[in-house]
């Protein structure tokens, strides 16, 4: 009876050793799936960061075109007047600015 009892013990410490193992690597697969979730976590999160800058140099690329086109636009604006300017310089008898030649036309 003794002998039973003692097989029968070994045969569950056996069984506990085999749940002890298990528990120990499922604990590091748990510990490695979490070590993975970290990592992604921070890669993810550095090409968040990433994105970030690219959209604020590419706003502020925008802006900077946007000023650009303004300037171009005053400059075009400032070009038209001057050129106004000038027809009227050589016509200063056409209200609309055209060229001695176009007046003459008109005129016989």
């Amino acid at each position: 009876m003794a002998n039973i009892q003692i097989s029968e013990n070994r045969q569950l410490i056996e069984q506990l050793e085999i749940a002890l193992s298990t528990q120990a690597n499922l604990y590091r697969i748990l510990l490695e799936k979490m070590e993975a979730k970290d990592t992604l976590i921070e890669l993810l999160q550095i090409e968040k960061q990433q994105i970030s800058y690219e959209k604020l140099e590419l706003q502020q690329e925008r802006d900077n075109l946007q000023d650009e086109n303004l300037e171009l636009r005053q400059e075009v604006d400032l070009l038209k007047d001057e050129n106004l300017e000038l027809r009227q310089l050589a016509n200063p008898y056409s209200q609309d600015g055209l060229s001695i030649e176009d007046s003459f036309d008109e005129e016989y």
